[in-house]
């Protein structure tokens, strides 16, 4: 579980529901501590949200055989990042939604008072899809990984007056 949902930190509480009964819902909740999830390049701070694991990368070129989606299931992964006094966020990248006969993924960024707080919902419909529809499986695997490769790009606060930074750009 620590790999799956710990994005290479370590799970500090957890709590799962609904494992008593024979049907229904379960629901896993977790919380973890990440500490190599900032990647430093020049004088940027980037963050990007990690791909649920499940979701299948379809990479061959041609499918033979449908595609079965056995279960309806809702994965929701809540991040929230703390910024350091240091630092300012720079970007966020916009929100999204995106939707296949099979899956629904929706993320969405908050920027707070000192902290950056990402949902995203990964929605798995039972489906099977035949072979023929596997074009249409590998759009939407393409856009997904696009909306996955942006970054939450953090930048060092300056202590110069804005007034002194345009007459700079200016100069």
């Amino acid at each position: 579980m620590q790999a799956t949902f710990a994005q290479g930190g370590k799970i500090t509480d957890r709590d799962v529901k609904g494992l008593e009964n024979r049907y229904g819902p379960l629901e896993f909740n977790f919380k973890y501590t990440a500490s190599k999830v900032y990647q430093v390049a020049n004088d940027m701070v980037l963050l990007r949200e990690e791909q649920q694991g499940n979701v299948p990368d379809f990479s061959e070129d041609k499918r033979h055989y449908p595609i079965f989606v056995p279960t309806n299931s809702v994965i929701i992964n809540r991040n929230t990042y703390h910024i350091p006094e240091s630092l300012k966020i720079n970007f966020v990248p916009p929100n999204y939604n995106i939707e296949s006969d099979f899956m629904r993924v929706s993320t969405s960024y908050a920027k707070g008072d000192g902290t950056v707080k990402v949902e995203s919902i990964y929605h798995l419909k039972r489906a099977v899809i035949p072979a023929q529809g596997f074009e249409d499986v590998k759009k939407f695997r393409d856009k997904l990984d696009k909306k996955n490769e942006l970054y939450i790009v953090l930048k060092k606060k300056s202590n110069t007056a804005q007034e002194t930074e345009i007459w700079i750009k200016n100069q």
